[in-house]
């Protein structure tokens, strides 16, 4: 989705959607978010 294609009804529905994915307490695997965490490392780091 384009930043110009956002509009209040279409945040209000993304957030509700993430509010409602949280409250699951479905989680990603822990490889998966430290993979994450890494690769941003990098990005930080070595631009």
């Amino acid at each position: 989705m384009n930043t110009s294609e956002y509009t209040l009804d279409s945040v209000g529905e993304i957030v509700a959607s993430q509010r409602r994915f949280f409250r699951t307490g479905t989680t990603l695997p822990v490889s998966w978010r430290i993979h994450q965490l890494k690769r941003g490392f990098r990005e930080f780091t070595h631009p």
